[in-house]
């Protein structure tokens, strides 16, 4: 794709063990550039998020290994098709065992292509659940309810 661009940010969230996010994180990989965490603290609490430059494709090799029980130090080979299709699962899994109930992770992204596109998704990410939301399917499904036009319908892409 030509001038296609992405960029992640979370809200701040609080973890369960500040060692094993930590951990996680180091092995976290963008598609393009190095995902980032930063930290604060709020009324004596820390709370993290992280971002990055470009899409988030999942775990590293390694971590994906040892996630499935496998050795990665051993001679097992990695399935490159199953590593390319579940790193990212392993990622929002352990995320996910990670956040402290009663909050949540929002992971916001913008992305666009010169012109042809432009989409933001919101994931966000509860002890319990998992939701995705879709900034184009939303406005189109807003403005129908605007028109009271249940099947209005657009073209947001080139």
């Amino acid at each position: 794709m030509a001038g296609y661009y992405c960029t992640i940010r979370t809200n701040y969230f609080q973890v369960t063990d500040e060692n094993a996010f930590r951990e996680l994180m180091k092995h976290v990989q963008g598609t393009e550039d190095k995902v980032e965490v930063f930290e604060r603290k709020e009324d004596g609490v820390k709370l993290f998020g992280f971002g990055c430059g470009s899409d988030i494709a999942g775990v590293d090799e390694e971590y994906f290994m040892r996630a499935h029980g496998i050795d990665p130090d051993g001679d097992v080979e990695l399935d490159e098709d199953d590593f390319a299709e579940g790193r990212y699962d392993v990622f929002t899994d352990c995320l996910q065992k990670l956040i402290v109930e009663g909050d949540a992770v929002i992971i916001l992204e913008a992305s666009s292509e010169k012109l042809r596109f432009v989409n933001g998704l919101a994931e966000i990410i509860t002890r319990n659940r998992m939701e995705y939301l879709d900034i184009k399917r939303l406005s189109i499904e807003c403005a129908a309810k605007m028109l009271n036009n249940p099947g209005w319908n657009t073209q947001l892409e080139y």
